[in-house]
Order: C-alpha cells, then sequence, then structure tokens
C-alpha cells in the first residue's frame, strides 16, 4: 500500500516525486517568509504520529490555537504541574532539518532569556520521540489582530498599547534580542486588558550575524516588514527595524489596515521599498495630528530618521496620553522631497537637471526681458524729448506775443478795435509758426478770467459770460507768473471744447505793464492734429500712447457725462493711442496707468518735472489701457514712462512682453500637470489605503 505524502507547511497532498516536502503554494510563501495572515491551515495529524492519541509526552494536547511560520500552537495541559499552557510543535515534524531545528530552538531561546511582564514566558523547551518542541504561557484573550477586526480603535486606546509593547521591545534590545517580526498577530490581549509580545521565531542577537539566514533572503511578514528588511539588507538591520514594525502597528491600530498591503508579497515589498505610507488622518480623519507624526516618524524609510530607540516612542506616546508637547516633528515638504530623491537617485537626477535647465533659461530669459525693457524705455524718453522739443516753438510764439509792449499799452486803453488791428497786423494766423502736428484755434485775452477778446472770431469780442477763472490755462499762467523767458508760459491740461467738442489744450501766459503789473492772461487755444507725427509711427511690436492731465474745472468724466448724471472726474486721459483710429479721440485713465510715478489724487498735485529733465519709470508688468476694447492687446506687456518736461504729458512706449507670456503658458501648464499628479497620487494613495483595509 503506497503513503501519501502530505505538505510539511500547510498538510495538503503533494505529489511522490517532489523533491521538497512542500507543496508549491507553500515553496513561495517561504521563499518570503510572509505566511498568510488570515487564514489558519488545520495541521497534519501526522505532527502526533510518536505519541498515543492525543497525549503528547507530559502535555494533554486540547487544541490548537494557531499556526505559524514554522509551528503549530496548541493549548495543553500539563499534567506534572497541573497547568494550562500554550504548546508549540514544529510542523515539520521528524522531517525538520538541521537549520529549522536550530531556528525553532533559537525562538525558544530568545524567549527564555526575556523575563519581562509583557512578553510571554517560556516554561519547557523539549524534544518527544524526535518532534521539538516549547511551552509558555497561555495568555486566556486574543490576538490583538482579532481585537482590530478591520475597524480602527480609539486613538488613546492604541496609543497605551503600542506604548506598552514599545517598552517590552526595549527591554528585549537591551539583552540584545531583535523581535524582527512584530506584528498584530504576534501579540495578545491578556484578560487585563494588557498586550503580551509572542512568537520570537525571526529573533536574532544585536550585531551577531546568524547563519540561519542566507544573504539576501527575506524574512518577515512584508505588510509590518522595515524597507531594509524588506530589501535584504541584513547589516542595516537593528533596533531602528523594530521601532519600524511598531509604527506600522500604530498605523494598523488607527486605520484599521496596515501601511502597506498588495494584492502579491512581492507587490507589497515594493511598497514597502519605494512608497511613501498614506498619512493616517487621511484614511481616518480622527486621528490626533501629534499621534499621526509620531507614527509617520517610526515609519521613515531611512532608520537614522526614525526613532532612535524603542523607549524613545514609548516616551513620545506616553507624552501624548498625558497631552503633553511630542517631541517628533513632521515632515516637511523639502524633507519629503530629500528623501524621495535619496530613494529615487536616477529619477532625481533627472528632475534636478530639468530644474537647471529652467533656471538657465529663466536667466537667459529674465536678461532679454530686461533688455527689451531698457529699449521700450529709452523709446518712451527719446520721443518725449521729441514732443517736448518742438512744444518749445509753440512756447516761443506764446512768448513773442505776451511779451509785446504795444500789445500792454494797447490792453490798458481798452481800445478793442485797435487791439484787433494789431493782432490782425502784427501775428497773422497763429499756424504759420506752431509745429504741424498742432492747429492753433484762436487767441483769448482774459483780464481777471473774463474773455476780453477772441481772435480771429468777430462778434465775440466781448464773452462775458464764461468765467475762467478756474481753467488750468488762466491759473497755470498766474502761477508761473514769476518766471522768466519762455519758462512763464504754461501749457495747460486737456480739456473739451463746449463750441466744437474737441480737445485742447491752451498755452498761456501773464501780460505785463512797464511796471511789472499783471495786466491779463494771453492764452493760444491748440487742437492737435496728428499726434502720431509727434510720436512716430507705432508698429505690431512696440506701441506708442500719450496720456494728458484733464482739467477737472472743465466738466465730468466724458463718459460719465455722456451717460448722464456721472460725478467721477478722470485725472488723466488717453490723449492719443495708435488702435483708435483717429487722433483726436480721448479716452479716461486712472493713476494707475501711472504705477508710482508720483502719488497723486488730483492732477494740481503733479510736481511738474525739472526744466529740461524727463522723469522716467519703467512698469515691468503693465496691461494695455485700451484692451478692454481691443482684445488682442490683452496680456503682460512691459511699458516705459516719461515725462515731457514742464507739460502734463505723460509718453508711454509699451511692447508686448512675450517673455511673460511664455512664462505664464509655462507655468500654467506646469500647474495644471502638478495638479494632474498630485491628483492622482491622491487617488493612487486613497485607493491602496481602501484596498489595504478591503485585503485585512
Amino acid at each position: 500500500m503506497s503513503t501519501i505524502r502530505v505538505c510539511s507547511e500547510c498538510g495538503s497532498p503533494i505529489s511522490e516525486s517532489a523533491r521538497d516536502a512542500f507543496c508549491p503554494r507553500c515553496l513561495i510563501g517561504l521563499a518570503l517568509d510572509a505566511e498568510d495572515e488570515t487564514e489558519v491551515v488545520p495541521p497534519s495529524e501526522n505532527n502526533f504520529s510518536t505519541s498515543t492519541g492525543r497525549v503528547f509526552g507530559n502535555y494533554d494536547v486540547l487544541e490548537q490555537i494557531g499556526q505559524g511560520g514554522m509551528g503549530a500552537v496548541y493549548r495543553a495541559r500539563q499534567r506534572t504541574l497541573n497547568r494550562v499552557v500554550a504548546l508549540k510543535l514544529m510542523l515539520a515534524g521528524s522531517r525538520a532539518t538541521e537549520a529549522e531545528i536550530k531556528r525553532f530552538h533559537t525562538e525558544a531561546k530568545a524567549a527564555a532569556t526575556l523575563q519581562h511582564p509583557n512578553v510571554v514566558a517560556i516554561h519547557e523547551v523539549g524534544e518527544h520521540e524526535g518532534q521539538h518542541y516549547f511551552s509558555m504561557d497561555y495568555i486566556e484573550g486574543q490576538s490583538l489582530a482579532d481585537v482590530i477586526c478591520r475597524t480602527p480603535l480609539p486613538a488613546t486606546r492604541a496609543a497605551r498599547y503600542v506604548k506598552i509593547i514599545a517598552e517590552a521591545i526595549h527591554y528585549a534590545h537591551q539583552q540584545g534580542i531583535l523581535h524582527r517580526d512584530l506584528k498584530p498577530h504576534n501579540v495578545l490581549i491578556d484578560a487585563q486588558d494588557e498586550p503580551r509580545i509572542t512568537d520570537f521565531g525571526l529573533a536574532r542577537q544585536i550585531n551577531v550575524e546568524s547563519d540561519l539566514t542566507l544573504s539576501g533572503a527575506v524574512l518577515g511578514t512584508p505588510s509590518y516588514m522595515p524597507p531594509e528588511q524588506a530589501a535584504g539588507k541584513r547589516r542595516e538591520i537593528g533596533r531602528a527595524s523594530d521601532v519600524y514594525s511598531l509604527g506600522a502597528i500604530l498605523y494598523d491600530l488607527l486605520t484599521g489596515h496596515p501601511p502597506f498591503r498588495a494584492d502579491t508579497p512581492l507587490d507589497t515589498l515594493r511598497q514597502v521599498i519605494d512608497t511613501e505610507p498614506a498619512p493616517p488622518r487621511l484614511v481616518n480623519p480622527k486621528v490626533p495630528r501629534d499621534l499621526e507624526t509620531i507614527c509617520l516618524k517610526c515609519l521613515a524609510k531611512t532608520p537614522a530618521q526614525r526613532y532612535s530607540s524603542a523607549q524613545e516612542l514609548a516616551d513620545d506616546l506616553g507624552r501624548f496620553l498625558r497631552q503633553e508637547p511630542i517631541h517628533a516633528r513632521p515632515v516637511s515638504s523639502v524633507g519629503r522631497m530629500w528623501r524621495w530623491s535619496r530613494r529615487q537617485p536616477a529619477l532625481a537626477g533627472l528632475v534636478g537637471a530639468v530644474g537647471v535647465l529652467f533656471l538657465l533659461l529663466g536667466v537667459a530669459a529674465f536678461l532679454l526681458r530686461h533688455d527689451v525693457g531698457v529699449g521700450v524705455l529709452d523709446n518712451a524718453q527719446a520721443k518725449a524729448g521729441r514732443v517736448a522739443g518742438e512744444l518749445l516753438r509753440l512756447r516761443l510764439v506764446v512768448h513773442g506775443m505776451a511779451s509785446s509792449p504795444e500789445l500792454a499799452s494797447l490792453i490798458v486803453s481798452n481800445d478793442l478795435p485797435a487791439l484787433t488791428k494789431f493782432l490782425a497786423g502784427r501775428l497773422g494766423p497763429p499756424n504759420e509758426d506752431l509745429p504741424l502736428w498742432i492747429r492753433g484755434q484762436n487767441w483769448v485775452i482774459m483780464t481777471n478770467g473774463w474773455t476780453m477778446l477772441r481772435w480771429p472770431e468777430p462778434g465775440k469780442e466781448r464773452d462775458l459770460l464764461q468765467d475762467r477763472s478756474r481753467r488750468d490755462y488762466y491759473a497755470g499762467a498766474l502761477a508761473r507768473a514769476g518766471g522768466d523767458g519762455i519758462d512763464s508760459v504754461h501749457v495747460s491740461q486737456l480739456y473739451r471744447s463746449t463750441e466744437d467738442d474737441h480737445y485742447k489744450f491752451g498755452a498761456s501766459e501773464v501780460v505785463r505793464d512797464t511796471n511789472g503789473t499783471v495786466l491779463a492772461v494771453l492764452a493760444l487755444m491748440l487742437r492737435p492734429v496728428n499726434l502720431a507725427e509727434a510720436l512716430g509711427t507705432s508698429n505690431d511690436r512696440t506701441k506708442t500712447v500719450i496720456f494728458g492731465g484733464w482739467d477737472q474745472s472743465t466738466e465730468l468724466n466724458p463718459e460719465d457725462a455722456h451717460a448722464g448724471g456721472g460725478t467721477r472726474k478722470p485725472e488723466f486721459v488717453i490723449w492719443y493711442h495708435p488702435e483708435f483710429g483717429t487722433n483726436n479721440v480721448v479716452e479716461p485713465a486712472s493713476h494707475r496707468f501711472l504705477p508710482e510715478l508720483v502719488p497723486l489724487t488730483t492732477p494740481r498735485q503733479l510736481p511738474p518735472p525739472p526744466s529740461g529733465v524727463i522723469q522716467t519709470r519703467m512698469d515691468w508688468f503693465y496691461h494695455d489701457p485700451i484692451a478692454r476694447r481691443q482684445p488682442e492687446l490683452t496680456g503682460i506687456w512691459l511699458g516705459g514712462f516719461a515725462w515731457v518736461p514742464d507739460t502734463p504729458f505723460v509718453v508711454l512706449s509699451e511692447s508686448r512682453d512675450r517673455v511673460a507670456d511664455a512664462f505664464a503658458t509655462a507655468l500654467l501648464l506646469t500647474v495644471l500637470a502638478a495638479l494632474g499628479f498630485l491628483g492622482w497620487r491622491f487617488m493612487r494613495t486613497r485607493a491602496n489605503a481602501r484596498h489595504g483595509g478591503d485585503e485585512k
């Protein structure tokens, strides 16, 4: 009669031709030494083939209570002392190899060395009819894994359990013993709700190289295994390795599942080595932040970044339970990036190279942008100087007229016919001596703010109904009455004529008698007809705009006035913009178009630039003032502002900021990519968290 062979690990039938005493499934499991924690396989009755019935030496075997990677555990009665104990027998029985026997005895010796109230005590180690065994305390209760049962524990209860376990592990470390397989299944909760550590099957002495472990072999349970143990780096395994496993147990207690658990043990090992655990608060929002910080410090990939000892962990958990400040600190974003770069040096090097490339491109773009900005500012300054030069001709015309002694005598005599004849004979049409882009409209002589004479407009010699004392061209001339030469000529702010609805400005100067007494104000009213001629042409890359101070004494904001009932008055208006299509269109402009050029609330607070000096200002993030009307003008521009000396006019030279547009587009794409990546990582973390919980 042939004998049926069974697997020494699970008791399943195997082929007679099999070279090993294990089925294929158990061979894979033993290669990783990662048993299935949720499935308990009944032991083969062959374990008692050398005993009589359910009697094993000095023990009456009552029932099986568990099974590990090396042996099965039974509740038994020790007959000589009449006490209930836990009896552990080797699964391989009499077929156990010498290495398996040594490892079995190592577990017994390690546990027997430890006399601690939270470590399950060993009573007897021996061999009966070729079957190796040892007996230990029987704990009336359940394992910590059964206590969790896929449901997170209250934070204080979880912290208390791990604190007690950590103190016991610290005691084991002091005795020179590493556990190397800490997990909820290896912690029993007794009737007094105290945790007791058991199963020292993978324990070894600290700083002693064991010949029971092959180089590079992976031993332990993947979900609770530290990265150095998962990678088979035996020389790096030490006290901090057990601290990691304690953190994994704490994570399990707080969230209901371990930090890593994939579909296969190999995938779990990869996660342990390469992936950061999901923060416990992401899985369970009820977890206190301090307890999360403690847990994540234990789960650091590098041993040096964890608690230096299990006692240090226990102390921090004690502070948490006493509601005192903990010593651990959350890892910053920079710290997480640094840790990631050490784990992924190749990818981090690639990211660094790309970052350096972007930095160099940024420096080059900054230099290019600066050069363009300087060019824009120089262009504004040059065109402001050009306008100032042409206005000099205007000042000379007005000054020559106002300084005539004959004009002063005619004003004193109040002889209007003679004054009219003088103007017609001496000056002629004012356009002849003015720049080509300015058209002179009429001369006005004002005494005490009232119009005395308008020429050459017959029939309007006396227009006593219009008080011009508040007008800028009148008040400004009086303010300059102490000036010498053409400095005494005032170029006024813009106003809108009530007679022809054109936008004009005035050049004015006081007229004095021989004693220096101010007799009147002489003003030449002017309308620009071709500002593009004065400013030069614009192109697609660079545009030139000119602003003019607005005479608030004349009327309301044109837009508000046309809308009816408005009260807001502009401080500046766009006198010319190449996109208007005409030269006589005025657009209201607020002081945001002159950023930080001068602090102002009204145009009269504008300090005039020193004579002959062009003040400039650069705006690196300028927006075109009529972009709301011309969508193609939207975006960031470089704006260079330049005052036309001794006038209320400002020239703006603007150029499309291609660099800023490119960087804005690149930044937007980068932000979208980063958000997409973070979203993917978040969903992946949540999926892993849910998957881990489902697998438990």
